[in-house]
């Protein structure tokens, strides 16, 4: 059995001068380029995990972005993810994994309210080994957006006239073998 394991710990300050980036504006062509001479951001990255032993563990990994200027706007403040690997059996194995955003700022301009955040689970059954004639044979049954949220990805200002809704509940079964 193992304990927790702090994987990464990274603080950054960036100071960006003479910065190019993405500027939306009404009309024809409404997607430009400009200089917006200096960006700063400041970050937190961290990342843990436990180990349960016997091949489960559970991780997480956070981000936090501060931004001076609504330059970012695509960018949340809060980025992450929960991960639990839960083994069953010799065969059988659960991944979970929760991703989550938050703390979108509107650029410049774009009076629509500030973006909610979001979290989704997403959940796969694996059973490998099972048959021992085909050893290599391995089978996944995914749960994409399990309990079907409904959620948006942040458009620029001008762009669309809402942001853009992002998919329901998907399933997706894969069967590969390895020679």
């Amino acid at each position: 059995m193992g304990g927790v394991l702090l994987r990464s710990l990274l603080y950054c300050h960036n100071k960006i001068n003479d910065f190019i980036g993405p500027e939306m504006k009404p009309g024809p062509g409404f997607f430009h380029h400009e200089n917006f001479s200096t960006m700063r951001t400041e970050g937190l990255e961290v990342e843990m995990q436990y180990d349960f032993g016997r091949g489960t563990n559970l991780a997480a990994n956070y981000t936090y972005i501060t931004y001076k200027k609504r330059i970012l706007w695509m960018v949340p403040r809060h980025l992450g993810n929960i991960i639990a690997n839960i083994r069953l059996s010799r065969y059988l194995n659960v991944y979970a994994a929760c991703p989550f955003e938050d703390g979108w700022r509107r650029q410049r301009g774009d009076n629509r309210k500030d973006m909610s955040g979001y979290a989704i689970v997403n959940a796969t059954l694996i059973a490998k080994k099972f048959l021992k004639a085909y050893e290599g044979l391995e089978m996944r049954g995914s749960v994409y957006n399990l309990f079907d949220k409904d959620y948006t990805s942040p458009v620029g200002v001008s762009q669309l006239p809402d942001d853009t809704p992002m998919p329901g509940r998907s399933f997706m079964v894969e069967v590969k073998y390895k020679f």
